[in-house]
């Protein structure tokens, strides 16, 4: 039965956020409240891995002008310690995905200037939508005994990441068909 549930619920809840994302009311209720949290944690963490402190919050995320090179330093000793832990505990596949977010810290903390750094943060709004609602959808894969197999949690982040992603989508596909009316900065 879960099975079927799991083969049926993706497509099923894509089409569902899809048909939401073309009506009024429901399109707006999505917007505030699921896919706005993740377009801003999109920008704080974009921020992060150019080791800018920010704060995602309800439809602003304040962001630090400057580098704090204590906040970068943290998060790299925290991913690489998560990263090290994970190895040993033989949960290769998180100790691969650790090791690589912080080349992503790496690369945006040393590689980008500060101004290019604030652009990458400003495209990680969007880009928070498609990636963390991607990333949120295929929670509903997870093994059977992981944490979020038990309960209802990786049914919420299903719903969440389908509106998220296919809201993004809806705006993207707008501003490819019609690039004259659409702004692809406008929310």
């Amino acid at each position: 039965m879960e099975l079927r549930l799991r083969v049926l619920a993706l497509p099923l809840a894509i089409s569902i956020a899809w048909g939401l994302a073309h009506t009024g009311m429901p399109h707006a209720l999505m917007r505030i409240f699921l896919s706005m949290w993740i377009h801003e944690s999109g920008h704080a963490v974009t921020a992060w891995l150019c080791s800018l402190p920010a704060f995602p919050g309800p439809w602003f995320t304040p962001v630090a002008q400057e580098r704090s090179w204590i906040f970068g330093l943290c998060l790299a000793a925290v991913l690489a310690f998560s990263a090290v832990r994970a190895w040993r505990s033989k949960h290769r596949v998180v100790a691969v995905q650790c090791a690589v977010v912080l080349l992503l810290q790496g690369f945006g903390t040393l590689a980008l200037s500060l101004r290019r750094a604030h652009e990458w943060m400003i495209f990680g709004g969007d880009a928070g939508c498609m990636v963390l609602g991607a990333l949120l959808m295929s929670t509903l894969y997870v093994r059977r005994d992981h944490v979020l197999a038990r309960g209802w949690l990786r049914w919420g982040f299903l719903v969440i990441g389908a509106a998220a992603f296919l809201r993004r989508l809806r705006h993207l596909v707008e501003c490819a068909q019609e690039p004259r009316q659409h702004s692809l900065w406008r929310e």
